[in-house]
């Protein structure tokens, strides 16, 4: 297997399937991370090279991007899905809350006031361009808030989903992806 044997495979089963099937490598937390118990991550082994299909830089962003082939997404959302598959109760849909509530923390920064503020200053472009690539991630976030009752993470994982869907044209996406969430935070 690679370095890190079964704990580090449950730990990138976690990380790929909390995600939307792709993303750039810090939204992946695969690089240079270590798992629950102090290990490292995959990220250089064969695993890895393997579960993730590289598909270069994309625009004007520094930094590679990767897409997963949908047959290890569902590899990875069944086994983790699943009790007792992994040992020491690291599966289960105990362990799948946790990984979504992870994913929709890390997609939440991007929509901060600071952060949709940067969109606008010097460097915007490209981080709209990032923001651009991870669109499937922030609606896949939002929507398991929403499902969730998480206002605050399904507020700004929406309001960073809004900028991208606005730019291009896509209103009635943002509209309802932004009607559930609305009417969460008014609750």
């Amino acid at each position: 297997m690679g370095a890190g044997g079964a704990g580090a495979e449950v730990s990138l089963c976690r990380r790929l399937h909390a995600g939307g099937g792709g993303g750039r490598a810090g939204s992946l937390s695969l690089a240079r991370s270590t798992d629950d118990d102090g290990r490292g991550a995959v990220a250089g082994g064969r695993l890895f090279r393997t579960w993730l299909a590289g598909a270069g830089k994309r625009l004007a962003i520094d930094e590679p991007y990767f897409g997963m082939y949908v047959s290890i997404q569902k590899y990875a959302a069944e086994k983790l899905r699943t009790g007792g598959a992994v040992p020491a109760g690291a599966s289960g849909s105990e362990a799948e809350d946790t990984g979504f509530q992870r994913h929709g923390r890390y997609f939440a920064q991007f929509g901060t006031e600071e952060a949709l503020d940067a969109l606008d200053a010097h460097g915007g472009l490209a981080r709209h361009q990032a923001l651009s690539i991870e669109l499937e991630n922030l609606i896949t976030a939002c929507r398991r808030a929403v499902c969730r009752g998480d206002a605050p993470t399904a507020v700004a994982t929406c309001a960073a989903a809004w900028g991208v869907l606005e730019l291009k044209g896509l209103f009635l996406l943002a509209a309802k992806l932004a009607k559930p969430v609305l009417e969460l935070a008014a609750l």
